[in-house]
Parts: structure tokens; sequence; C-alpha cells
């Protein structure tokens, strides 16, 4: 679940989901997945893609120590490799 401050009670104001939509990387490049993507395309959280990179499945190449980036063509074997198992 994903909670969003706000100082108001009831649903989420377009402000509150603008601003929460900022913890996202506002560009990655070509080529490149945010951990969120790679989490999406794998079917797995954010934690997982931590447990991957430390066990060494899936290797940063970009962005920064907080916001890391991934390369597509690793993620897309790497989800292959999942499906067939």
């Amino acid at each position: 679940m994903c909670w969003v401050a706000r100082d108001h009670h009831g649903p989420p104001s377009t402000a509150d989901l603008r601003h929460h939509q900022l913890m996202e990387p506002l560009h990655v490049p070509a080529g490149h997945m945010s951990a969120h993507q790679v989490a999406e395309t794998l079917g797995i959280g954010l934690d997982g893609v931590r447990q991957l990179r430390r066990r060494g499945h899936l290797d940063a190449v970009g962005g920064t120590p907080r916001q890391p980036w991934y390369d597509t063509e690793q993620v897309l074997a790497l989800l292959a490799t999942r499906q067939a198992a």
C-alpha cells in the first residue's frame, strides 16, 4: 500500500498525486529502467529488486544510489529466465 501525505481527510487530491509522482525519477534514459519499472516488469516488489541486485543477478548501470537505473536487456533476460523456470 502506498501512503500519500496530505492535510485533509478523504481521497487524495490531484495535487497530492502530482507530488507523489515526483518520487519516481523524472527521466530514465532509453535502454534503462527504474527500480519501479523493474519491479513491475518482473512482478515483484522493490525489496525483490534490491535482493536480486544484492545477490548479483541484476546490476545497476547508472542513476544514483537511491534511484539506480538498470539495463533493460538484462531485465528482459532475467524475465525470460524466470518464465522458463
